[in-house]
C-alpha cells in the first residue's frame, strides 16, 4: 500500500502522451491549441473609419471653428462592403460609415455630430486633429504576429479573432478516448426492476456523464458481472483506441473481487494495488503501452472521490491543460485531526461570508448520508495522517470539478 503523494506521482509519470487532431475551427469551442496561431495577413486589411461621417483632408478643416465652419461638397460614398471608387480632392468630402475603406487621399473622419448636411454639401464645426476616428491598416494585427500561443483554451472571441485572419480548421489537443467498465453481480440496468438484493449501476452513468462533462469522450461503456473471463474479454476488447479505461468495482481483495486478476491477464501492468487513503483504500492502476487504467472502489462516493482527485486531472493534461484541480482558500469552520495512518478525504461545503475568505463546513460534522455527501459536497480537504487543524485556521480547498468558486 502506498500514499497519496506517491499515487500521484506515478499516476503523472505514466499519463500517455496527448494526441492532436486537425478540427473545423466552428467546432473548436472549449477545445486547447497543440499549435501556435500566425496572423498571415494584416487586420484590418485597409484603413478604415471608427466613426459614421465623412471622410475629408486635414488641411481643409484644421482651422474649423463653430464661428468659422468650412463648406464642403460630397462627392461620394464609401460603405462597409463597398468602397469609394475614386480619389478625393481637396475641399471635398465623402460620406462613410463604420468600417467602410477609407477613401484615397483622405486622412481625417468627421463624425456625423460634428458637422450640418445640406443637399450635396456639409458645414464642419469641428476638427480636433490630423488621423482622428482612422483605424489604419493592420492597426490590430501585423502579418506574422501570434494571435493564440499553444496551451490556449479556445473561446468564442478568440475564435473570432482566428477567424478573421483566415483560418478554417485549428490543430488541437483531442479528447482522450475513455471506456467505462463496472463489474458486479448485483447490478442491474437503471430501468430494470430490482430485488432486494440488488442494485441500479448508477456508477457507470455517474462516470461517464464526469468523463464527458470534463472534456473526455466516452467510446464505450459496459455493466458486466464477477466474473474473470468476462472482465478480461471487456478489457481487451477495450485496449484498442482507448487512451483511458476506468473500471468500477471488484477491486477489493474479497473472494468475488475479480478485477486485478484480470487487469494482469490482459498484459497490464500494475503500478500500485492499493493506497493508504479513505475513501478509495482499494483504488489501484495499471498500464498497458499507452493505455492508462484506474480501479475504482464500487460504493459510489468513493468512486467519484477517486476520479475527482486522480482521474479528472489526467482527462485535463490529455486535453493539453495543465495537471491540476481548482483549489480555493478558506476558513474552518472546526477544528479537524486525523489519527488515524492514511490520509483522509473530508467532505465540505463553502459557506459564503462577506469580506473574508468562505466559512467551510465540514459535512462529517452533519452526520450527512452518503448520497447526501456527494450532493451537497462543494469539494474536499485533504487531510494527511496526524494532521491537526484548528477552527479558525485557513486552509486549502480542492473543489469538484462541476462547482463554482464562491
Amino acid at each position: 500500500m502506498i500514499t497519496v503523494a506517491e499515487a500521484l506521482t506515478i499516476i503523472k509519470n505514466n499519463i500517455p502522451q496527448p494526441k492532436t487532431e486537425n478540427v473545423e475551427l466552428q467546432d473548436s469551442t472549449g477545445r486547447v491549441l497543440a499549435e501556435d496561431i500566425f496572423a498571415s495577413h494584416e487586420y484590418p486589411s485597409c484603413n478604415n473609419s471608427l466613426m459614421d461621417g465623412f471622410a475629408v483632408h486635414w488641411k481643409d478643416v484644421q482651422n474649423v471653428s463653430s464661428t468659422n465652419p468650412v463648406c464642403l461638397k460630397i462627392i461620394g460614398e464609401s460603405r462597409a462592403g463597398v468602397p469609394f471608387n475614386g480619389k478625393l480632392e481637396n475641399r471635398k468630402a465623402v460620406r462613410i460609415s463604420t468600417g467602410a475603406m477609407l477613401p484615397d487621399g483622405a486622412d481625417t473622419i468627421i463624425p456625423i455630430e460634428d458637422c450640418r448636411i445640406s443637399e450635396n454639401f456639409i458645414s464642419i464645426f469641428k476638427a480636433n486633429n490630423i488621423n482622428q476616428f482612422v483605424r489604419f491598416k493592420g492597426a490590430e494585427i501585423s502579418i506574422g504576429e501570434t494571435i493564440a500561443h499553444q496551451g490556449t483554451v479556445l473561446t468564442a472571441p478568440l475564435i473570432g479573432l482566428i477567424a478573421s485572419v483566415g483560418f478554417e480548421k485549428v490543430t488541437t489537443y483531442r479528447k482522450p478516448n475513455v471506456a467505462v467498465i463496472v463489474t458486479g453481480n448485483e447490478l442491474v440496468a437503471v430501468n430494470s426492476p430490482v430485488e432486494k438484493y440488488q442494485v441500479r449501476d448508477s456508477n457507470r452513468i455517474m462516470l461517464s456523464a464526469a468523463v464527458k462533462n470534463y472534456g473526455g469522450g466516452v467510446t464505450n461503456s459496459f455493466r458486466i458481472k464477477d466474473c474473470v473471463e468476462n472482465i478480461y474479454r471487456i478489457i481487451k476488447t477495450s485496449v484498442k483506441g482507448n487512451q483511458l479505461i476506468i473500471m468500477s468495482g471488484g477491486s477489493s481483495v474479497g473472494a468475488f473481487d475479480f478485477s486485478k486478476q484480470a487487469v494482469k491477464q490482459s498484459g497490464f501492468n500494475l503500478l500500485f494495488e492499493s493506497v493508504r487513503q479513505r475513501p478509495g483504500k482499494s483504488f489501484f492502476c495499471a498500464r498497458k503501452k499507452e493505455t492508462l487504467l484506474f480501479g475504482l472502489p464500487g460504493q459510489p462516493q468513493a468512486a467519484n472521490q477517486c476520479f475527482s482527485f486522480y482521474i479528472y486531472p489526467v482527462i485535463k493534461k490529455l486535453s493539453g491543460k495543465k495537471f491540476g484541480w481548482e483549489k480555493i482558500w478558506g476558513r474552518l469552520s472546526n477544528d479537524l485531526v486525523n489519527k488515524k495512518s492514511l490520509t483522509q478525504f473530508i467532505p465540505i461545503q463553502l459557506e459564503r461570508v462577506e469580506k473574508d475568505f468562505p466559512n467551510i463546513i465540514d459535512l462529517k460534522k452533519k452526520a450527512l448520508k452518503l448520497t447526501e455527501n456527494i450532493i451537497f459536497s462543494d469539494g474536499y480537504i485533504v487531510l494527511n495522517e496526524g494532521r491537526y487543524l484548528k477552527k479558525d485556521e485557513l486552509v486549502e480547498v480542492f473543489l469538484f470539478p462541476d462547482k463554482e468558486v464562491l
